[in-house]
């Protein structure tokens, strides 16, 4: 999702006014998630704000940078929104604390078409690095498209598209800017984890201040064959915007990213962008444990249009991490597992879409040992 550059510097002013919250969440938390919020029996992943680190680059091309995936030490690989390109970062952390210590942005490398030319226009949402194959896939909301490319030359492996496989072609129904928004790759290296956006148009309406959006949670073998897919019912707007007024009636609520765990768990990352109880935009960033138990596989559900409320069991969904942000560098569209830290906890890094310029908001997180 894409902001225009307008009020950019009207909401900036706005973020040195309102402080952002965060929230560590557990199942009882937030009353305003719906019923479906529960997750199943077992402890709940643990999230522990560390820092929201905040850089500027204008040595780069490096924009609205959407996606991260870590790759080994203090190398990470980030994708543009608005680029045909990836970029190399090398993030430095405390590894005491998991806090960003600094961050260097390196020389672009040009993905590839199967012809050897540049991809071209293209809206690069998500990324994940194969560290056996050396190799980085990329979920391309236009088309949409899923790739696998050469990270040191850009080359074209191979490439997955609705019209792929019978099972993708429900795919084929997606709302413009609203397609296969998130990437991730199991830390066995043995599946892949897409969604689209917001709902496909058979399957229901947008997100509104009264619902949420269903959503199909794609997983594919590591040779991007489909193997099961399920709903994800999101959660509703926060409000309706009647400030700035060029947001207006341009609320959004969807799945931006989703993370594979090392345990088998898959957290889900929603971005709400909607008004407060005075219509004032801002974003709401909400990290949750996914549940599949009960959950129906709608892999041969062509419409949910047609089904009766009892007829899909959705996944159920656990909140664990929370923030609210009225600066639009906070547009927080990418996460990634980083290293191991000393503490024995896990980091993790959340990348925003800055929606132009080259100032950029990351968050370091912890994944927090049991």
């Amino acid at each position: 999702m894409r902001l225009t550059r307008s009020w950019l510097m009207l909401l900036c002013l706005l973020a040195l006014t309102i402080a952002s919250a965060d929230v560590r969440a557990d199942a009882s938390a937030d009353a305003d998630a719906d019923a479906n919020s529960d997750a199943g029996a077992g402890e709940a992943v643990q999230l522990e704000t560390v820092h929201r680190f905040q850089f500027t680059d204008e040595a780069s091309s490096a924009t609205e940078l959407s996606g991260i995936t870590w790759v080994e030490g203090d190398r990470y690989l980030a994708v543009s929104d608005k680029h045909d390109r990836i970029y190399p970062l090398r993030i430095t952390l405390d590894m005491a604390s998991g806090a960003i210590e600094d961050i260097e942005v390196g020389p672009s490398v040009t993905l590839l078409r199967d012809d050897g030319r540049p991809l071209g226009r293209t809206d690069l949402e998500g990324v994940a690095y194969d560290r056996r194959t050396n190799t980085v896939l990329t979920a391309d909301e236009l088309g949409p498209t899923l790739r696998e490319h050469q990270p040191d030359t850009g080359t074209l492996l191979r490439e997955l598209t609705p019209s792929s496989h019978p099972d993708l072609r429900v795919f084929a129904r997606i709302r413009t800017n609203l397609a296969w928004e998130s990437l991730t790759l199991t830390p066995d290296g043995r599946h892949v984890w897409t969604a689209n956006e917001e709902s496909l148009r058979n399957d229901g309406p947008r997100s509104t201040p009264d619902a949420g959006t269903l959503v199909r949670l794609q997983r594919l073998t590591r040779d991007l064959e489909p193997v099961g897919q399920w709903a994800y019912r999101t959660d509703p707007l926060p409000g309706r915007i009647t400030f700035p007024p060029r947001f207006a009636r341009r609320e959004a609520a969807g799945v931006s990213e989703l993370l594979a765990l090392d345990d088998g768990r898959l957290l889900a990352l929603e971005r709400h962008f909607g008004g407060t109880d005075a219509g004032l935009a801002h974003f709401r960033i909400r990290i949750y444990e996914i549940d599949f138990t009960d959950a129906t596989d709608t892999t041969d559900i062509d419409r949910f249009f047609d089904l009766a409320d009892d007829e899909i069991n959705t996944v159920a969904k656990r909140l664990v991490w929370e923030t609210i942000s009225y600066a639009p560098i906070d547009n927080l569209e990418g996460m990634t597992l980083g290293p191991e830290l000393d503490t024995g906890d896990r980091a993790v890094l959340l990348i925003g879409d800055n929606n132009g310029g080259h100032t950029h908001a990351l968050y370091a997180l912890r994944l927090l040992r049991p």
